[in-house]
């Protein structure tokens, strides 16, 4: 479309050099649909009509929809009239997960030969909204073998696969409709359609030490390995960014925001751990620091993060600035080993040790407990307001507000993953 666009505006130049008298009047541009006011639900059909005239001839018409930076939402739509008087019409399938509620644009632009015109329209546009499609449950009856179910939103088994290795690490990447899951060895991330039960890719992990470590799923999916490098994959399983690998060190666990990759790297041997920072845009090395014990978990929040250590027999919670590299210690569990960390929110933070399940604020710096009891995992549902607890091989199904025990899911061998597929 770039390319397209280039050629009718070189074409565009060169009848301009062609012409003898200037031309001082731009195309008029006049909108006949849709009409001033227009909403768009998601998904939708944007019909667009314009009436373009000049007193020459009109050598080529833009149409796009785009946002308040004139970003393109859609794919613009090109005419080359030749034609004095021109009426441009075109639909715009708007059916983005990505596209936020908010004021747009339809955007024209023409050009005479000599003259531009630019045209604005403001529409707009209500993103379709979030809804709960069902679960994703991994169950391990060998500790060679895994079972992987999908379960709809009242828990009953629409459809399961095997998979003949271990499963180590899962991810749900809604908007992209997949389900990833990483293991066996040598190590592979594998991507299915969580409805069809379809595999989309699969991904190898890489020598000397093919593990993967860890993933994530976001905008993007993110990956770590025993190589001590971590990465970004696309939609196609394609890798787009890979940071530098470390001969002697692993990443243990993974976290991102949209500037910043934390990562917990530790030595082979176990004797060294660092907290290393790398700018998610180009895998660059920000910062490597040293920290004295090995790093249990981390949250990323907003522009900043939670690190958690467990020397000992406790939990520590460090605060974490990527502008400053400095930790501050928060608070302390003592007696508990962490688990897992469950992010509701950037204040709002649920820990799982192995002795209970407790609820930090980061902004105030408040430690609660929820329940005085041991789960493997947790999961929240933010649709539901519910916490999803894992035990050996029951899911626990409790309000968050009250923590009052709505369901039970009991499944025949030990529940190793648990996910919540939402539309996006």
């Amino acid at each position: 479309m770039r390319k397209s666009l280039v050629a009718i505006i070189l074409l565009g130049v060169v009848l301009f050099s062609c012409k003898k008298e200037q031309d001082t009047l731009p195309p008029v541009i006049s909108f006949i649909a849709p009409g001033v006011n227009t909403i768009i639900n998601i998904p939708d059909t944007l019909d667009v009509k314009v009436q373009v005239n000049d007193d020459r001839i009109i050598h080529f018409v833009v149409i796009s929809i785009v946002n308040e930076d004139k970003i393109p939402l859609t794919e613009a739509k090109s005419f080359a009239p030749f034609l004095a008087e021109f009426t441009a019409v075109h639909s715009f399938v708007i059916d983005s997960k990505t596209i936020a509620s908010g004021v747009y644009s339809i955007q024209v632009l023409a050009f005479d030969g000599f003259n531009t015109k630019t045209g604005f329209l403001d529409i707009e546009i209500n993103e379709i909204p979030r809804s709960l499609e069902g679960f994703m449950a991994v169950t391990a009856p060998l500790s060679f073998q895994s079972e992987i179910f999908r379960l709809g939103q009242d828990f009953s088994i629409d459809s399961q696969m095997s998979f003949p290795q271990g499963c180590q690490f899962t991810a749900v990447h809604p908007v992209w409709e997949r389900f990833l899951f990483a293991g066996g060895d040598p190590s592979v991330l594998t991507a299915i359609n969580p409805f069809t039960f379809v595999t989309e890719w699969e991904l190898p992990a890489t020598p000397p030490r093919p593990q993967f470590t860890a993933i994530e799923a976001g905008k993007d999916i993110l990956f770590a390995t025993a190589n001590g490098d971590a990465g970004i994959v696309d939609i196609d399983g394609n890798v787009t960014l890979r940071t530098f690998p470390y001969n002697n060190m692993k990443i243990l666990c993974l976290a991102a925001d949209e500037n910043y990759m934390y990562a917990a790297q530790q030595s082979t041997g176990g004797t060294n751990n660092e907290l290393t920072l790398f700018y998610r845009e180009t895998g660059a090395v920000k910062s490597r620091k040293l920290v004295a014990e090995r790093i249990s978990g981390i949250v990323a929040l907003d522009d900043q993060a939670l690190v958690f250590f467990s020397p000992g027999n406790r939990t520590e919670i460090f605060h974490y600035n990527p502008e400053s590299f400095i930790l501050n210690k928060l608070n302390e569990i003592e007696g508990e080993i962490l688990v897992s960390a469950e992010k509701v929110s950037d204040d709002q933070i649920i820990i799982c040790t192995d002795a209970a399940i407790r609820l930090f604020r980061p902004g105030i710096n408040r430690l609660d407990m929820l329940l005085e009891q041991p789960y493997r995992f947790c999961r929240y549902d933010a649709l539901g307001n519910r916490l999803f607890l894992a035990k050996d091989y029951e899911m626990e199904v409790r309000n968050f507000t009250t923590l009052d025990l709505t369901e039970e899911i009991s499944f025949n061998d030990m529940i190793v993953d648990f996910r919540i597929l939402y539309n996006k």
